[in-house]
């Protein structure tokens, strides 16, 4: 599956700021970050984890994970 430019940026500030802090940026976090709103950061979540390329633990916060070893996309 294809993913948009901006889809793609969500995943990598997810996978990098993972790696540095050892857990998920909050939604505030990816909005304040590429300049866009929550809703708009919740879509994109949403269909990257209909996509396989996210998932979460729901009603949990920073439960955010990239699964790249499947999709090998990043």
């Amino acid at each position: 599956m294809e993913l948009t430019p901006r889809q793609a940026d969500v995943l990598l500030l997810v996978r990098n700021h993972r790696h540095l802090h050892g857990y998920s940026p909050s939604i505030r976090e990816l909005a304040t970050t590429l300049g866009l709103s929550r809703a708009t950061i919740m879509a994109h979540i949403e269909r990257l984890e209909k996509k396989g390329f996210l998932r979460s633990t729901p009603m949990c916060h920073r439960t955010l994970e990239v699964v790249e070893d499947s999709q090998g996309v990043l």
